[in-house]
């Protein structure tokens, strides 16, 4: 339910849609819950809840964009790693809930058979500086990787409306790709693009797809892309394409045609916020105007006129001062929960078996109760549920490759 009023007064109710999903590494089954609103107000603040119609969450708020003759937004690539995941957090405190909205350009997911890594991806939107912020999920090649599901679970998850679509920002108009290998299906998003960009009014342009078209990872399927994409984006009047995939930073030069041109589109890959790379190849033929990998964290900033659009690399680059402290902290952890051996008491049925499973927040809490170590939920990795009492061995990610095991006895409450 939504209202304009923080204590919910005349609050409207609106009926959303459920679905299951299911994670068949993890041998779990969730509901995802959406809802779609139409009528709100541009720059208007409104509060909602959740619910089953008699138990209802908690307020929260947000607030629709207003047309402000500047746009805002920024743009994040891959995350799927451990350390990316920390990087994560890191952008979240530059961010501090400045931009309208942002675009998450593929691949938040690593594995998404796993409940577990969505759980870590999705808390990582709910962190401080990004959480009331509207988000243009993009389905990357990970995240399509299900056993033919066609992305299922990311769609759900993410609110992915189709294929491809275009929405309007302000004074920017940008189309969304999502992951496709497929030559046929590239051809018909070329077509639609060129239609579809033809109808905005938008001053600005802007393509996202995960894989780029200009690449600097030969073997991340941008081949594929660069037979298709640029002639569309010349056609279409495309003036900023982003993308991630690669793990590198790249811009090309204002290209039309496969030549340098002022008038032309800008390519770029936006890095990753941390974790593996590839190796670059700096292919002549692709013009990159500048070509990195000197980053741990990075994200773009974008602001948009009429007269111009501004983009912004932010780097988090550590200091090794910051890193061999992180470092020498996590040898010490794991020294420590390697010697442990943490109870977590849940409700059962007296027979052994429990009244669902234990989540590893439920070990988190265990932990920090009998040790004071406060370790991130997202850090402890369950392999499968664990739904009887009994001793078990979980593994706890401290980050730089640091890892421990921990054990936990399992009680009935």
């Amino acid at each position: 339910r939504i209202s304009a009023s923080a204590d919910m007064t005349g609050a409207a109710e609106v009926e959303g849609e459920s679905r299951l999903i299911s994670y068949s590494s993890s041998k779990q089954i969730n509901r995802v819950n959406a809802v779609s609103l139409t009528g709100l107000e541009a720059g208007a603040t409104y509060y909602y809840q959740v619910g089953d119609g008699s138990v209802w969450s908690e307020v929260r708020s947000f607030t629709v964009p207003a047309a402000e003759k500047q746009t805002r937004f920024f743009l994040l690539a891959d995350i799927q790693e451990e350390a990316a995941l920390e990087g994560m957090g890191r952008i979240a405190n530059h961010l501090a809930g400045q931009y309208p909205f942002g675009v998450q350009l593929g691949d938040a997911v690593d594995n998404v058979r796993y409940y577990n890594q969505w759980e870590d991806a999705l808390s990582l939107f709910t962190l401080d500086g990004i959480r009331d912020t509207d988000m243009i999920h993009v389905v990357g090649n990970h995240e399509a990787d299900d056993g033919g599901n066609n992305a299922i679970a990311a769609k759900s998850v993410f609110g992915v409306p189709a294929a491809w679509y275009s929405v309007e920002r302000g004074d920017v108009y940008i189309a969304v790709l999502n992951h496709t290998s497929d030559k046929d299906t590239l051809q018909q998003f070329t077509q639609w693009l060129v239609e579809d960009a033809a109808k905005t009014t938008c001053t600005w342009k802007v393509l996202v797809t995960h894989v780029p078209a200009y690449y600097t990872n030969p073997t991340g399927g941008g081949e594929t892309y660069v037979q298709y994409l640029p002639a569309a984006c010349d056609a279409a009047g495309i003036d900023f394409y982003f993308s991630g995939n690669d793990h590198s930073y790249a811009r090309t030069a204002p290209m039309t045609g496969g030549q340098v041109d002022e008038n032309g589109t800008v390519y770029y890959i936006c890095g990753s916020t941390g974790g593996k790379s590839y190796s670059i190849v700096n292919n002549p033929d692709f013009h990159f105007a500048q070509v990195s990998q000197e980053y741990d964290s990075l994200y773009l900033a974008v602001e948009a006129t009429a007269d111009a659009v501004n983009t912004m690399r932010m780097n988090d680059k550590a200091t090794q001062e910051r890193i061999a402290k992180e470092k020498a902290e996590a040898l010490e952890i794991s020294k420590k929960l390697r010697e442990l051996t943490v109870v977590v008491t849940a409700k059962g049925g007296g027979s052994g078996r429990l009244f669902g499973s234990i989540t590893n927040a439920e070990v988190a809490e265990a932990l920090e109760k009998k040790t004071g170590i406060k370790l991130d939920k997202r850090k402890i990795v369950l392999d499968e549920p664990i739904k009887s009492v009994g001793v078990y061995t979980v593994k706890c990610k401290l980050g730089y490759e640091i890892n421990a095991e921990l054990k936990i006895e399992v009680k009935e409450a």
